[in-house]
């Protein structure tokens, strides 16, 4: 027994090697030769083909793809001519190659099971059975200008034997562009002269569909239909129109037109499962929840038997929806919970994450119909079974999608909700645990921070909190969080408990005061930062704020080099807070009054302030004190008048204030400070 394989190409470098490759097992294992007929490639296929010892045959294209086809049989010599395209793959042979060794003279072809692949990452879209290996006996052949079908005389069996096809990989637009300008341009051809040819109107229909023309495929889909419903012998030979025709109808959210394309060829074909999936998921969308339901769960008991039933093994059918199983169980999950059956959601979801591929898209939204279906029914302890069914990596996700359910459920009350959280089996539990249970007072207990995003989300202003109580030093999530976030929370902070908290930083400040590391160093001078603009410090304590200079100066001697700080052009890659510890700095290395000045711009509040440290730190002669003296009083009065030109009338009132401390009888600052304070 011989068998020929036989292929029609044209500039197919980018797959033909992959095609060629494929066969290797099969040609090794049953005689055979290679066909190939080039239309006219510019590129390597023919030098890849003759590499592969194929016979190569050159025909000019003629636009029609049934004689082409016809023409590359002709040159078959085998007993079996085995039919793909370079876009094509064998990737099952198995039960083939038996089949092919074995004498058997009743069947007169073979159909294998074709999967589209639809992306570059594999994604599988449709399948169908196509009739691919025929027996050589001078009457097989095939007709069609475009989508050309084989005539075939004699029996038919299916093989498991698998191709999977490439030819439409949508995010490839070069690819499906030059396709859809040849396939519609042919269709149209063969329209203008038959324009009732059902076939042609469906192909021309997909292919509009492929380009994302709903309109156009809808309206060439529905000329078909109404031509199949004026003759109703065609209703057995077309049925593969219904499925595609729901299908658009469903993309364009013509909900009730796509039910009853749906409900009509149901009764045609009783197991046609996208009509069941298409109709399911209209009743479903329009809340028609009995007719939805019992359209999925038809589905689902079709799906698993779906190889053995007619409407997979018809060639003319090609199915959407046969890797959609996964899809319709969530989606009944969540009809199951509009109507409250609430036990049938939680079942059915749990099956799922126990299989359920947890980078797939339907992932998360398993995921939230097990966590609403619980609380729902009130069945808290069954969240347990959630982090057992997926793996830890998840957790943190997870947790949120809890915390933000129960936060919207009104009818649970933030002790029960505390209650709920503080039973998880995670970080998060053990987090609101601690807050809100049994071990409030537990000062030693021990978390990994990093391994609970949801204060990332959610409870920074309760991670503070925790971390101070605890003098965890936990210098990922300080770093981790956005300085402004941070101090925001400081502040809310403050406002609710500022006793409490001056007390719990002045201690906290203790355990970092020596850190030598950024990311110690960055941890105290947020708390120094704190502690100082908030003056949470008596007159007799030291001066916080020219430790939270110094800090600042540290860090920033940490981050930067001399020359890049040096270098006044480089302040633009700067925030302003690290500009003034630039200026600062600069003071430090070599006293010029235009650092004073700059610094004195950024923060005009903390003016007497920085003026002090200053004082203190730099200037340290008297002569040096007096020459600069005037200008920088003249400085803060300008600062006050740009805070009050600024609506700033507090922050422009407290640095009067701090003013008048240093000069208390300077009459023009009195009188401005009683200006105000009749305006106030």
């Amino acid at each position: 027994m011989k068998l020929s394989v036989c292929m029609m190409v044209k500039n197919e470098e980018a797959n033909l090697e992959r095609c060629l490759n494929s066969l290797k097992n099969i040609r090794s294992k049953v005689s055979s030769e290679l066909i190939i007929v080039d239309t006219g490639s510019t590129d390597r296929t023919i030098e890849i083909a003759k590499s592969f010892d194929a016979k190569v045959y050159e025909h000019k294209w003629n636009n029609n793809f049934s004689e082409m086809r016809n023409i590359s049989i002709s040159y078959c010599n085998g007993e079996w001519v085995m039919i793909i395209d370079a876009d094509e793959e064998l990737v099952d042979d198995t039960l083939l190659i038996k089949q092919l060794n074995q004498k058997n003279n009743d069947v007169n072809a073979i159909a294998l099971e074709l999967q589209n692949i639809i992306n570059s990452n594999g994604k599988i879209g449709s399948k169908i059975v196509t009739m691919r290996l025929f027996r050589n006996d001078g009457k097989f052949h095939y007709k069609g200008v475009v989508h050309n079908l084989p005539v075939v005389y004699g029996n038919v069996i299916k093989i498991d034997a698998l191709l999977n096809h490439y030819g439409y990989i949508a995010d490839d637009a070069q690819l499906m562009e030059a396709k859809y300008q040849r396939t519609s341009k042919l269709l149209k051809q063969e329209l203008e002269k038959d324009p009732k040819n059902i076939y042609y109107l469906y192909q021309l229909g997909t292919t509009y569909d492929m380009h994302n023309e709903n309109d156009k495929a809808i309206e060439l889909y529905n000329q078909a239909y109404t031509i199949i419903r004026e003759d109703n012998s065609l209703y057995n030979e077309h049925f593969y129109l219904y499925g595609a025709y729901a299908k658009v109808l469903v993309y364009a959210n013509r909900y009730e037109e796509a039910i009853k394309i749906a409900n009509e060829g149901l009764l045609i074909k009783s197991d046609y499962i996208d009509l069941m999936y298409f109709g399911g998921l209209s009743n479903l969308i329009l809340k028609k929840f009995p007719e939805g339901i019992e359209l999925v769960k038809r589905y689902l008991s079709y799906i698993d038997k779906i190889v053995d039933s007619d409407i997979f093994n018809n060639p003319n059918v090609q199915l959407y929806t046969i890797n959609s199983k996964t899809e319709v169980l969530v989606n009944l999950a969540s009809a199951y919970i509009t109507q409250r059956v609430y036990d049938e959601s939680i079942s059915i979801t749990l099956k799922l994450l126990q299989d359920l591929d947890e980078e797939s898209e339907y992932f998360e939204k398993c995921v939230n119909n097990y966590i609403v279906a619980c609380v729902e029914s009130s069945k808290f302890s069954l969240l347990d079974a959630l982090y057992e069914n997926i793996s830890q990596n998840r957790w943190d996700n997870v947790d949120v999608m809890i915390y933000t359910i129960l936060k919207n459920k009104i009818e649970i009350n933030s002790d029960s909700r505390n209650h709920i959280l503080s039973n998880l089996p995670t970080y998060l539990g053990k987090l609101f645990k601690w807050f809100y249970g049994s071990d409030r007072d537990n000062k030693t207990v021990e978390l990994d921070i990093n391994k609970n995003m949801y204060f990332i989300n959610n409870g920074i202003s309760e991670m503070i909190l925790f971390l101070l109580e605890t003098k965890n030093k936990s210098d990922e999530f300080f770093v981790f969080i956005d300085e402004s976030t941070l101090m925001q929370h400081f502040g809310e902070l403050i406002g609710e408990n500022e006793t409490q908290l001056r007390i719990m930083l002045l201690d906290y400040l203790e355990m970092v005061e020596n850190g030598s590391t950024f990311n110690e160093l960055y941890i105290k001078r947020i708390i120094l930062k704190v502690i100082a603009l908030n003056d949470f410090y008596s007159i007799s304590e030291d001066n916080y704020f020219d430790k939270y200079i110094n800090a600042g100066l540290d860090q920033l001697s940490y981050k930067y080099s001399e020359l890049f700080l040096k270098n006044n052009t480089g302040k633009q890659y700067l925030n302003s807070e690290e500009q003034y510890f630039a200026c600062l700095y600069n003071l430090s290395k070599n006293f010029d009054k235009y650092f004073v000045h700059y610094a004195l711009e950024i923060f005009p509040q903390y003016s007497r302030k920085t003026l002090n440290w200053i004082e203190k730190n730099i200037v340290n002669d008297e002569s040096n004190v007096n020459r600069e003296t005037n200008e920088l009083v003249a400085k803060i009065k300008t600062n006050i008048q740009v805070l009050i030109d600024s609506d700033k009338k507090e922050e422009a009132m407290n640095l009067i204030n701090e003013y008048l401390e240093i000069y208390p009888n300077d009459i023009e600052m009195v009188l401005m400070k009683s200006e105000m304070m009749l305006l106030n």
